[in-house]
């Protein structure tokens, strides 16, 4: 299943010379970042301390598109990161797209996420120049990679750690099903992260989602853009909530996906403040995010 049009390139130039390709227009974005790379850390490791919270080598994180900073920040000892997006996934390392990861850089270090507008831009050169970017800027060694038809695997050592990152470009409506199940098939067991994914899972024709991961996941990470309050509640999840929720975050499109069950537990719980801003909104709003368990 994986032996398809395999690619393998080891990276040398990517720890060796990244500084002839680096981007100097981002290096303040860059180095702000990393601030705020040490808050979360510190905040979800405090926090996953104090709740006595087990998580699963393997993170899921859908509707992601080439984000790896938030997932590394929050669940920072994971061995397998499996990110999907709508983009493909590329064959090779290019600069060809520069102006497209310029701009979607800039969109991820700024706000904490990708604009879909903005993704279409990798359509040709695909995700994973952007998500090598990454793991060269925060100090990631023996980066190596395997490009296959519609994904790739990316292994790599951070923290003394060797990791691997799947990167799988899918649609994973209903419709779709077919052509997304045997790969998550392969994954019968993660931790699930969902942030900014425009409200995917609480729209008609994504209910096969919904229930894989809900099947899958015994602790989710997620904004109030992810799998709805009230099914979290029905399928046995126990929620503590962090941040704000007042009302609906990102663009009027959004808004009919505002979720007055989340507004009332909030206003019942009244959470502290979240330390750091990320998903729709941010810096207009307090962030919100919660951690649920079963």
């Amino acid at each position: 299943m994986l032996s398809m049009n395999l690619i393998f390139f080891k990276l040398l130039f990517l720890n060796n010379n990244y500084e002839s390709f680096k981007i100097p227009e981002l290096k303040k974005l860059w180095d702000y970042r990393k601030n705020t790379n040490t808050i979360r850390k510190k905040w979800a490791k405090k926090v996953k301390s104090n709740l006595n919270i087990k998580e699963s080598e393997t993170v899921f994180y859908p509707f992601s598109g080439g984000d790896i900073l938030f997932p590394i920040d929050i669940f920072p000892e994971f061995k397998v990161l499996v990110l999907v997006g709508l983009e493909p996934a590329g064959k090779r390392f290019s600069l060809d797209a520069k102006e497209g990861l310029i701009v979607n850089l800039k969109n991820l270090l700024n706000n904490g996420f990708l604009i879909t507008r903005d993704m279409e831009k990798f359509h040709k050169s695909g995700i994973l120049t952007l998500i090598l970017t990454q793991l060269a800027e925060i100090g990631a060694s023996n980066i190596s990679y395997k490009s296959f038809n519609k994904e790739v695997e990316i292994s790599f050592i951070m923290n003394e750690k060797r990791r691997k990152i799947i990167y799988r470009q899918a649609n994973l409506s209903d419709e779709n099903y077919e052509n997304w199940i045997n790969f998550l098939n392969r994954f019968p067991q993660f931790s699930l992260l969902i942030k900014s994914a425009s409200f995917v899972l609480q729209q008609k024709g994504f209910s096969k989602i919904e229930r894989e991961v809900l099947k899958r996941s015994d602790l989710i990470f997620q904004d109030n853009t992810g799998v709805s309050f009230k099914s979290l509640n029905k399928n046995g999840y126990k929620s503590f909530l962090f941040g704000d929720y007042k009302r609906s975050h990102g663009h009027k499109s959004f808004h009919p996906y505002f979720q007055p069950a989340l507004k009332k537990a909030y206003e019942e719980i009244n959470p502290p403040l979240l330390p750091f801003y990320a998903g729709y909104s941010a810096w207009r709003v307090p962030s919100n995010f919660l951690w649920a368990v079963r």
